[in-house]
């Protein structure tokens, strides 16, 4: 479906929040950092967002309930990440409910993906040093994404820069990159028009569907990790 959701952004954050404090036993535990997109906006519903969409591949995949606890922030930079979602996921690694009780672990799968507002006033130095920090921070099995292909013009130039500088700081710090860049600049034009909401920035639900089979394979060989952990703990 083409066109933006009659939801508010301030709903899409309530879903996500009150979805956060479901807890099931024998849960996946799905953390997501990022902007708008990971909240979802421009698809018509969270769930058909690149996030949303993820968690239903990670509930196929492994048959256990999978509890998103959803960090993003619409319109958040790399710097806002940093400053405001890498603390709370600081929070949840310390301290993740399983059942009962309380356990020191980390959470099963940990995607963030962010850049696309830092185009707008895109300073390479301020969002290398943004980014570096942002990576480092992040637990050693979380999936980085670059920044979607913005197709034409300075916007296109500025994005396949920040995904060169993403892909070389996840490259030093051995954390997987995920290449949406690449998956979105695979799409034809005549694909393209379809990908979109209204705004023409937002993905809607099909353009959400593209992002989230970037993802997959990482996501998958992930779970199947942590799948493997569990049978041997």
């Amino acid at each position: 479906m083409r066109g933006l959701p009659t939801w508010s952004k301030r709903r899409y954050a309530a879903v996500w929040r009150d979805r956060a404090g479901i807890v099931t036993p024998g849960e996946i535990t799905y953390v997501a950092l990022g902007d708008s997109a990971a909240q979802g906006i421009g698809a018509t519903s969270p769930d058909l967002g690149y996030v949303g969409l993820l968690a239903a591949v990670a509930a196929r995949h492994t048959g256990l309930p999978v509890r998103v606890i959803n960090l993003s922030v619409s319109g958040a930079t790399a710097a806002d990440v940093l400053a405001g979602q890498v603390p709370l996921l600081a929070d949840i690694t310390s301290e993740i409910a399983t059942g009962l009780a309380a356990t020191v672990t980390t959470p099963d799968l940990v995607t963030c993906a962010v850049g696309g507002n830092d185009i707008r006033r895109f300073e390479p130095v301020a969002f290398a040093e943004a980014v570096g920090a942002l990576i480092r921070s992040l637990p050693q099995h979380a999936l980085i994404a670059d920044v979607p292909c913005f197709y034409d013009g300075r916007g296109e130039a500025r994005s396949t820069a920040a995904s060169e500088i993403i892909s070389r700081q996840a490259d030093v710090a051995s954390l997987t990159l995920v290449r949406l860049h690449a998956a979105t600049h695979a799409r034809t034009r005549a694909q393209v028009r379809g990908d979109f909401a209204l705004d023409f920035f937002h993905p809607n639900d099909r353009g959400y569907r593209v992002w989230a089979e970037a993802f997959d394979p990482a996501v998958l060989a992930r779970l199947d990790a942590v799948m493997a952990a569990r049978g041997s703990g």
